[in-house]
């Protein structure tokens, strides 16, 4: 098996895909000939979906980068010229919306949209923050249809010509909000590594698996049923990053409570961090995998994104630590050291807002995070390899991934 390497500088300057089928409408013109009716075509426009949840809605992308109100583990300062505004938040066809902080938080830097642009497509953005199979399948979430029949109009619309799917599900169903809540220190020390959290998620492993390949057959079934054959359109359902440095390359919180071993914006242990690279975020990348390889359409494309925020995850020592001044402006995050991911405050999981908006955002990608993962998207669509990898640097913008190939 060998792997290709490309290296992606940049999204522009991307060959646009021509959509090929066309609708006709006929109409007499006067040039016509006595008789005769001259037909008129048009092209359906070129359009690229994404379903699923809040790893690819564009959850968390109102914050350019991180900015900390000291280095304790106390989490982000929302104060500051990174703060985009709740209005970064839109819906499907990413129009602005009344009442965007209870939606669904698609960003305007959702990988979609950046993807639909550089292959000339239309993006339409039918995924939601927190969303389960049941959400694409059946329930309705947020005051919206289940996901499956939105895509459903989309493909019988025959002005539009569905080019790409991107999907990200799977982890909502294995709990995996509530395993960060419960891994999160707020009161006493201690480590996810030992305390029987990877049982959890290994018992609900074949259920999960199971539901994600249903899924997956269900988005191949409605297209079928709207006449697109499985190789007619790019189908990508991807994995989820890397968020936190682990115990070796983590900033240390100046908090005084020294002996829990936190970070600022991560108050994990150094056992729980690891944990979570070595153990979850593999066990969740394989499943994932599993569940794709098992699904009826075999032109499905896996994307790896393990390691995409390589470099750039929470307090991770190569990342630029940025904090509130007593007197002055707030320097701007650079998205080539700043931190792809919005940071957590222990009091998000215990105080006032707890269960709010803003707790929802955390460990999340932030807008420099989901142009990592757009730059991911579009090095998978240009390829046709079943299994796409893609990576990130240290000091390096969301542009200067590393794609490698299957």
């Amino acid at each position: 098996m060998t792997r290709r390497r490309y290296s992606f500088a940049a999204l522009g300057g991307v060959l646009a895909i021509a959509a090929t089928a066309v609708t006709g409408v006929a109409v007499a013109g006067p040039a016509a000939a006595a008789g005769s009716v001259a037909t008129v075509t048009t092209t359906p426009t070129p359009v690229a979906v994404s379903l699923g949840d809040s790893f690819i809605s564009g959850e968390g992308g109102r914050f350019a980068g991180s900015v900390y109100n000291n280095l304790g583990s106390d989490g982000e300062s929302d104060t500051g010229p990174h703060n985009l505004g709740w209005g970064v938040y839109r819906d499907q066809n990413g129009n602005p919306i009344s009442g965007e902080r209870e939606r669904c938080h698609r960003s305007v830097s959702a990988e979609i949209n950046g993807a639909a642009k550089a292959f000339g497509q239309v993006p339409i953005n039918l995924a939601c923050s927190g969303a389960t199979t049941r959400d694409i399948l059946t329930d309705s979430r947020r005051g919206e249809k289940p996901q499956i029949e939105q895509l459903a109009a989309v493909a019988a619309d025959k002005t539009k010509q569905i080019k790409t799917i991107a999907v990200s599900i799977g982890g909502n169903d294995l709990g995996f909000a509530s395993i960060l809540a419960d891994c999160t220190q707020i009161t006493n020390y201690h480590d996810c590594g030992t305390n029987g959290t990877y049982a959890k998620l290994e018992a609900r492993r074949a259920t999960v698996k199971a539901n994600v390949t249903s899924t997956l057959n269900a988005i191949t079934t409605t297209m079928r049923n709207n006449g697109y054959a499985d190789d007619s359109y790019k189908f990508v359902y991807q994995s989820g990053p890397d968020l936190f440095a682990t115990s070796g390359s983590r900033y240390r919180s100046s908090s005084i409570f020294t002996w829990y071993k936190e970070s600022p914006g991560v108050p994990m242990s150094d056992g729980t961090v690891d944990f979570a690279h070595n153990a979850i975020v593999p066990f969740i990348g394989k499943l994932m995998k599993d569940a794709a390889t098992s699904a009826d359409n075999k032109h499905i494309q896996f994307l790896d994104l393990e390691n995409a925020f390589e470099g750039h995850q929470l307090s991770h020592t190569a990342t630029e630590q940025i904090t509130v001044p007593w007197v002055g402006k707030t320097k701007t995050p650079a998205a080539s050291t700043a931190e792809w991911v919005v940071p957590i405050n222990s009091n998000y999981m215990a105080g006032t807002i707890f269960d709010t908006e803003r707790q929802q955002e955390s460990y999340h990608p932030n807008k420099f995070g989901q142009d990592a993962l757009t730059t991911c998207l579009v090095g998978a669509l240009k390829t046709n390899a079943s299994e796409v990898f893609c990576a990130g640097h240290g000091g390096q913008p969301p542009s200067a991934q590393t794609i490698t190939t299957n």
